[in-house]
């Protein structure tokens, strides 16, 4: 594996930091131009539909309730732990009831980067449906503890509304730079140690996306976290 881009330091997402290791993306992201990037990302009837949330958000009444996350949190780990084991039983080709299964090839068959692209994005599809559920799952409780959080959660709500379609297309780029790590591993001839190989990082690439896409939610489960600790 190649070295990172001297760009890509420890403050970027495992995500990010893995393709850069596959020299599939050479991105220079700063926190410091945060808010102007995703400014653009938002059009003028999202910026009217954030502006009303905000309005409305301290008429909400405040909702009162013991701050307890140990429940919030065993929710959150059994869910990626689901998550990460679906991900690794079928990379591993493991002979279980999922029906996600690393495509197995026939005897002198050469490996067609088709078979994989539909196992990776049926798994993103599974990614996203599992942590949307959650992530629902997490404002709802906050709803119950305080008015504070109850505001967190409406405006996550909207925020995850207005971003879904960019969020959607940025994963829908990452099999397309999984078929260039896959040309260049393959090259001119197949060999079982590279086919290996490339199963291990599909795996790993994974479990980067999960890892990025359950950092909302962890951001929420910290607030919620934060509000039980000024109440004790």
């Amino acid at each position: 594996m190649t070295q990172a881009s001297p760009h890509v330091t420890q403050h970027h997402s495992r995500l990010i930091r893995f393709l850069s290791d596959l020299r599939l993306a050479e991105q220079d992201l700063s926190y410091r131009d945060f808010g102007e990037r995703l400014g653009l990302l938002l059009n003028f009837a999202d910026s009217i539909l954030l502006a009303d949330t905000l309005k409305a958000l301290p008429r909400q009444q405040p909702v009162l309730a013991e701050a307890d996350g140990s429940d919030l949190k065993a929710v959150f780990l059994r869910t990626q732990a689901t998550l990460v084991s679906s991900v690794v039983a079928s990379c591993a080709g493991a002979d279980v009831s999922n029906r996600l299964r690393w495509p197995t090839l026939q005897p002198g068959t050469a490996p067609v980067f088709d078979l994989y692209q539909r196992f990776y994005v049926a798994h993103q599809r599974e990614l996203d449906l599992g942590v949307r559920a959650l992530r629902q799952q997490v404002r709802d409780a906050l709803r119950t503890v305080s008015a504070p959080l109850a505001q967190l959660a409406s405006l996550d709500g909207v925020m995850e509304d207005v971003l879904w379609d960019h969020s959607r297309r940025f994963f829908a780029v990452i099999p397309r730079f999984l078929q260039q790590r896959f040309n260049h591993l393959m090259g001119e001839s197949v060999t079982a140690p590279m086919l290996h190989q490339f199963r291990r990082e599909t795996q790993s690439l994974l479990l980067a996306e999960l890892e990025t896409r359950l950092q909302p939610v962890m951001g929420l489960i910290e607030a919620f976290e934060q509000e039980a600790t000024h109440h004790q």
